[in-house]
């Protein structure tokens, strides 16, 4: 089995550079082009299934993507939302810092590994998304799978994939329509791309 992971393209609410998880943010003007780039990229790809979360900008990021691949039905599954950042939605980094500091990471970003308030922690999507992709591996022998998901899943994902420890977490990046290339065969996962962004290079800002 073949997987490409993505993670969606820039938000309005990333331009804004606020905190989403759970919440609904559509792709910005930015994250269209992203997104048509994507397209571009997979245009030629054979793909057999494709999956995103529950929530818009995966599916608009997705549903990009499949106009190139007529017959392919986008499945939608909560395994794969972004992790619920409880009473931090919406807020920006500043406001984190000012109101919250008890809930950043020494790198600055959310600290997953502690309990966030009205939210989740890493070992909670970790539960939530590893079972996800283990089903993909038994089912789907020598397909090619488009998963468009998010920042801290993909990357808690690398993590379990890699055999990393959670504080790996924070050593990963995922840039806005990043491509993750991963292979699953003869029962052992491979990862062979993480964050590819060479298809993003032409897009003027």
């Amino acid at each position: 089995m073949k997987l490409y992971l993505l993670r969606h393209a820039q938000t309005l609410s990333n331009a804004q550079h606020k905190v989403q998880g759970s919440l609904q943010s559509d792709l910005s003007p930015l994250g269209w082009q992203q997104a048509r780039a994507c397209a571009q990229y997979f245009k030629n790809v054979k793909i057999n299934f494709a999956y995103c979360s529950l929530l818009s900008r995966t599916h608009q990021t997705a549903t990009e993507i499949l106009k190139y691949h007529e017959g392919v039905f986008l499945q939608e599954t909560s395994q794969l939302n972004e992790l619920n950042a409880g009473i931090l939605e919406g807020t920006t980094p500043k406001e984190i810092a000012k109101l919250h500091p008890e809930l950043l990471h020494p790198s600055g970003h959310i600290n997953i590994l502690t309990n966030i308030p009205k939210g989740e922690n890493y070992g909670m999507v970790r539960d939530r998304t590893v079972p996800f992709f283990e089903n993909l591996a038994r089912l789907f022998e020598g397909k090619t799978i488009l998963v468009v998901a998010h920042g801290a899943v993909n990357k808690i994902v690398l993590s379990w994939l890699l055999q990393k420890p959670q504080e790996y977490y924070y050593e990963f990046s995922q840039e806005n329509a990043c491509i993750n290339e991963i292979e699953f065969k003869r029962g052992h996962w491979k990862v062979n791309k993480i964050e590819y962004t060479d298809h993003l290079k032409g897009i003027i800002l």
